[in-house]
Order: structure tokens, then sequence, then C-alpha cells
């Protein structure tokens, strides 16, 4: 697994758990206030119910079978008499041995818990609890009820109630909510981390393509340096073994080693300047200079090289003066030798090349176009990185495939754009546009 995978995996998990723990810990305090209110409005529902049962109870003379047996069917309710201390014959008839359990285990908990005596009332009194009182969360309330005991004088005697309502079908409900809730929390939980998964692949693309442009840059370095290191060892081993012989031929070596050291000191000065690019103290020496002095000197310094290679040069400037561009003339200079280097190499004899600048929308544009053997459509956006060199140019001695990446670079410092068309009829035209001051080039 490669670091940029291994580093994307913890990303993704640390952002899965992070998100995932708030998750739960949200889902965590809905569920315990929807419970409590859960709880307490059947509570209240329970409430409501004794007290019709109550009214019930005080204006019966007789309490029937049928009235206690529609009271608990569908086990609805518990209902427990005692008719001065004296169980019903309906509680005989339906005594089971786990009723009379939950009946004692009721009373106990209730005489150990009661507030006051109501053996002395001379009204109908009754009083809700929970029975037991505490469950933990996790459990399900299995054998857990809301009781009221309720307490009627009738006819110099007394009618003592215990109605129980079990919790069973609440916690059911309780039950249902947790699960449904675990259920969407793992599915969101899963969700996200497809999520981050591909939102950190996405953060983490510029550094991945950062990491491979870096790799290639050192690739590339190595090889431009492999060649002229070669020679330059070459040369020195050849000199060693002629130490014996004539000195004839070393005045050639040391032409040979001047002539590489040079394109190594050029190389490594490129190198720098690429490098280097996003460094602060790095800044362009920005003023107010004519573009058509600088396009008359470049014209100037590569007009020898162009007629010893038969091809034509011309300059095209317009009549009016432009205005002056805010620049830094000498990386606007190197900007220029840059592409008339590049034109003048890649001409072949009988070609020609034109120089050409002009002024308008607020941006000054400067066009180098040339005849020679063209760049293919497929290769126009990877020309402006560095080292990239199209296959028929690769033997060209002398260039490293840097020129046009630091050529983007100055333009892109200038806040500029550079692009490159074809020439009609064969060849390429570049095209840089410098804004006057200030403005951001699109």
């Amino acid at each position: 697994m490669t670091v940029f995978k291994k580093v994307r995996l913890r990303l993704t998990l640390l952002c899965t758990g992070v998100t995932a723990l708030i998750l739960f810990l949200i889902s965590l305090a809905y569920l315990l206030v929807a419970e409590s209110n859960l709880k307490n409005n059947q509570f209240q529902s329970f409430q409501d119910d004794i007290k019709t049962i109550l009214g019930n109870l005080e204006s019966q003379q007789v309490i029937t079978h049928d009235w206690l047996a529609k009271l608990e069917a569908g086990n609805r309710y518990l209902v427990f008499l005692r008719d001065n201390g004296v169980s019903l014959l309906y509680e005989s008839l339906n005594e089971t041995e786990d009723r009379e359990l939950l009946y004692q285990s009721v009373t106990a908990f209730y005489e150990e818990h009661k507030t006051e005596e109501v053996s002395s009332r001379y009204a109908s009194y009754h009083t809700e609890f929970t029975f037991p009182d505490t469950v933990p969360f996790l459990s399900m309330g299995k054998d857990r009820y809301y009781v009221s005991y309720c307490y009627i004088p009738k006819n110099q005697g007394q009618l003592e109630a215990y109605i129980l309502r079990s919790l069973t079908p609440v916690y059911d409900q309780i039950y249902r909510q947790r699960f449904l809730f675990c259920l969407i929390d793992v599915l969101a939980v899963s969700l996200l981390y497809c999520f981050f998964r591909y939102f950190v692949k996405l953060m983490l693309r510029p550094v991945v393509e950062s990491q491979e442009k870096q790799n290639l840059f050192i690739a590339a370095a190595s090889h431009e340096f492999r060649t002229p290191l070669a020679v330059i060892m070459s040369c020195v081993s050849a000199m060693k073994e002629d130490e014996s012989r004539t000195f004839d031929v070393r005045p050639d070596f040391y032409g040979i080693l001047e002539n590489e050291t040079d394109r190594m000191s050029r190389l490594i000065d490129d190198m720098l300047f690429l490098t280097n690019r996003q460094n602060p103290n790095q800044q362009l020496q920005l003023k107010d200079y004519e573009l058509e002095t600088l396009l008359l000197k470049c014209y100037e310094a590569f007009e020898r090289m162009a007629l010893e290679k038969k091809v034509a040069i011309h300059i095209r400037l317009p009549k009016d003066p432009m205005p002056p561009c805010h620049c830094d003339p000498e990386r606007i200079s190197q900007l220029l030798a840059i592409l008339a280097h590049n034109a003048v190499s890649y001409t072949d004899a009988g070609g020609k090349i034109t120089f050409s600048a002009w002024y308008g929308n607020g941006c000054h544009s400067i066009v180098v176009a040339d005849t020679g053997i063209g760049i293919r459509d497929a290769d126009k956006k990877k020309i402006f990185n560095p080292f990239y060199r199209v296959d028929i140019a690769r033997n060209r001695k002398g260039h490293f495939g840097l020129g046009l990446g630091i050529a983007s670079e100055i333009v892109k410092a200038h806040k500029g754009s550079i692009s490159v068309e074809d020439t009609p009829g064969g060849g390429s035209t570049f095209e840089v546009r410098l804004p006057r001051r200030g403005k951001v080039l699109g």
C-alpha cells in the first residue's frame, strides 16, 4: 500500500469516526428525550384512566365479574381488589402462582415506599407509581408496570385496589425505535465512509499530482544531467589516457568540457527558477517599460542565429507607440528569448519567424509565429509542463524541456496568459497577453 493510500484510509477513518461519534451522541440524546416523553405521556394516560376506573368503583354497589373481565381483557390491566382485606371471588377464580407473587411484590413495594397512612381517610384516595422504580437503560422493561393504589371507603368498610398496566408494549415501542435508530446510524456511517473516502481522494488529488510531478521532475532532471556528465567523464578519461601521447587533441576536449559544463549550469539555473517560483522572496522587479524595446532587443539577439540556419526573421510593431507595460523587464526578456530560441531551433531552412506586438482591451499582446515543425493538438496543453518535450524534439541538443515551463511561470507571475495555436500553413504561433497594470487576465 502506497503512502497516499495509507493517508487516504486513515483520514477517511478519522473523519468517519469523528462524525459517527457525533451522530451517535445526537441519536442517544434524542432517544433519551423521546423515551422520557413517551413514558411521561403513557403515565399521564394511565392516570387519566385510573380516574375513570375509580369513578366506576365508587358508583358501583356490586362489582361484577363481567366488568372486571372486560377491564383485564387483552392484558390491558391487572386488577387486585380487597374488600376489608379479603380477596373477591373473581380473584379466587383467576388466581395463579405468578399473579399472587406479583401482587405480593407490588404490595410490599408500596408499603415500603408510601409516605402517609390512608386507613383513616373518609374519602377516596389514589396514588400512582412505577414498579419497579428503576431499570437499566438497555433493559426492555419486561415485568415492569404502572401501578395505581386506590382506597375507597364503603359502608363502614374499605375497598382497596391495585390496578396494574404492563409497560411491555411501551418498551416494545422503545425497542423498535432504538433498533430503527441503530439501523439509520449504521446506514449513515456507511454513507459517510463512502463520502469521506471520495472527499479525501479529492482533497489529496493536488498533493498526489504534485508528488507525481515532483517524481517526474527528478527523473527527468537526472536524465538530463546524465548526458553531459557522461560526456565530461568520457573526455576526462580520454585525456588521462592521452597523458603520455600528443597534446594536439586536448583543446578539443577542453572545448567539449566547457560546452557541457555551460549546459549543466544553464540546466541548474532553470531548475532553480522553477523550484523557487513559489518563494515569496523571489519577487518580480516591476516597473513601467516599453515592450517594443524588449522585442527589438530579442529580434537583434536571434537575427544572426536565424540567418545561420537560413531562416527569415521579421518583426511587426504598431505605428503608434504602445503604453508602457508594468512588468519585470529581465523576466520578460527571458520569456521572449525562450520563445525565440524555440522558434529558431524548430524551424528548418527556408522557414520564417515573425515577431509582432500590439495593445488593446487593456492588455499587451506579444506573438511569436514560426513555420516550423508544429505541435500536435495532444501536446499543446502539456508543453508548458517542466521537462515535457514532444517526440520530434527529443534529440535536439540544448533543449531540456524547461523553457516553456519557465515561460509559463513568468507569465503567471505577471498575471497574464500564454497560449499556442497552429500557424496557417504549418508551424506554431505563441501568444502572450500581459495586463497593463494590476489586472488579472483569464
